[in-house]
């Protein structure tokens, strides 16, 4: 029953329920600002459109959603999982679904790994909060926790190669090169 009502999503409020949701490029455990805004039944209240299931699957774990209001009115997109509420949400100090799923949407259309992306941005973000990165390595775009322009902008700078966008679509090792030294200590990964 869990899955035909939260599907994939359900991982989040076992995880956050026992203190395991990382936050800011794990810098804190915990997401205090996402509560009673980035919560499972606010998806289902306020985006779910429907639930599907992949061929040949009689789950129907899948979520067919769309936002109803805001800047982004109108989007419409398959998912979530719960990475999305981690990634787009803790991970990067978003509260508001709406920004998360713009977010996944755009990964989705440029074909950019959102658990990838996601962590770029957050260490991105660490790098402001610690004055390591500036406005003028970032063309302008201020990369404060949670900041809206910035995490739904990313994708299609990444995309094109634009402004930090063409620093960082090389990935980690090659954006710690072109910008300081300090960088590669905040940037969390693993085999390599």
């Amino acid at each position: 029953q869990i899955m035909t009502k939260w599907g994939l999503l359900w991982p989040w409020v076992v995880n956050r329920e026992r203190g395991f949701v990382r936050s800011r490029n794990h810098q804190i455990m915990g997401f205090p600002e996402g509560l009673g805004h980035m919560e499972v039944d606010v998806f289902l209240d306020k985006f779910q459109e429907k639930m599907f299931a992949c061929h040949g699957c009689a789950m129907h774990c899948e979520h067919r959603w769309e936002i109803k209001e805001g800047p982004f009115t109108g989007l419409k997109g398959e998912g979530p999982e719960w990475f999305i509420m981690v990634g787009f949400g803790a991970h990067v100090g978003n509260p508001d679904w709406d920004v998360a799923l713009a977010t996944e949407e755009a990964c989705n259309r440029y074909g950019i790994d959102v658990w990838s992306f996601a962590n770029h941005v957050a260490w991105l973000m660490e790098l402001w909060q610690r004055g390591i990165l500036t406005s003028s390595e970032t063309y302008g775009l201020k990369l404060e926790w949670g900041n809206r322009e910035a995490i739904t902008r990313l994708p299609e700078l990444i995309a094109k190669r634009q402004g930090l966008g063409a620093i960082i679509a090389d990935g980690p090792d090659e954006a710690v090169r072109r910008l300081r030294k300090p960088a590669a200590a905040y940037y969390f990964h693993r085999c390599g």
